[in-house]
């Protein structure tokens, strides 16, 4: 057998081998970088927290840190809707509690939460023509009052008492309050103001005011919430409303 001469096989076609070689190792590591370069990627997330996105429609990552307003988006609540329901006077003394707290942090004047103490104390006592509501929801809590005579009172006038307050167990913070009766003067901007400190919404720079016909609003699309407060003769209104569940234009 003549033995192969494999040098003469090759002789004259070195360049062509060597590109042939160099097509085979580009193609060999446009295959391979791929997967390193998602490997790299992969370990460059993972390496610190992931920011959730923000989604129209729902507080954002900074007003979710908040709270309250977490407390209340993840209840789907809208405490100005609360369904009441008839109670005992058991949670009475978590509404005195939250009059006083508002009434320490300047949210209400000293005076305000005195002037509804008469009814408090008639409701604690079982007087006739008094009457006591209240209701849960997750963390929130509600309680209604009411005191006055059966005849010759009017809801809403002097004669007749309404405290109303849901709150945040968690946080002890009041998403709506509601008073009637004899009351003094009261100031809707300074009080919302005090209010959103008291909440803790103050952090967030997207708060747009406005001033209605007896008080005032505030809507902040961070937080996804609408404050308003008014004070009339004879009432006093505080409420937040939910924006994050409304359905768009509600």
């Amino acid at each position: 057998m003549r033995p192969v001469n494999l040098s003469g096989l090759f002789r004259g076609k070195g360049p062509a081998l060597l590109v042939t070689a160099g097509v085979l190792a580009l193609c060999g590591t446009s295959l391979l970088l791929p997967g390193w370069w998602g490997a790299r990627q992969e370990a460059a997330l993972l390496e610190g927290p992931l920011p959730r996105p923000a989604v129209a429609g729902l507080p954002d990552e900074q007003a979710r840190a908040i709270p309250i307003l977490y407390d209340l988006y993840r209840a789907r609540l809208q405490p100005g809707n609360f369904g009441w329901q008839e109670g005992d006077a058991s949670l009475l003394p978590g509404l005195e509690q939250r009059l006083d707290h508002l009434a320490e942090s300047g949210v209400l004047s000293r005076e305000m939460a005195e002037a509804v103490q008469p009814a408090l104390i008639a409701a604690a006592a079982g007087e006739e023509g008094t009457s006591c509501l209240t209701q849960q929801t997750g963390n929130f809590v509600g309680v209604q009052v009411s005191a006055g005579p059966d005849a010759g009172g009017r809801a809403g006038g002097p004669d007749y008492c309404t405290v109303a307050a849901v709150w945040d167990t968690a946080t002890g913070g009041v998403v709506s309050l509601t008073l009637s009766g004899e009351l003094p003067a009261a100031d809707p901007a300074a009080m919302l103001d005090a209010w959103r400190r008291d909440l803790g919404l103050d952090v967030l720079d997207d708060w747009q005011d406005e001033t209605k016909e007896t008080g005032v609003s505030s809507r902040s699309d961070k937080a996804q919430v609408y404050l308003y407060c008014a004070a009339e003769e004879n009432s006093l209104r505080m409420n937040m409303t939910n924006l994050s569940g409304l359905e768009p234009g509600g």
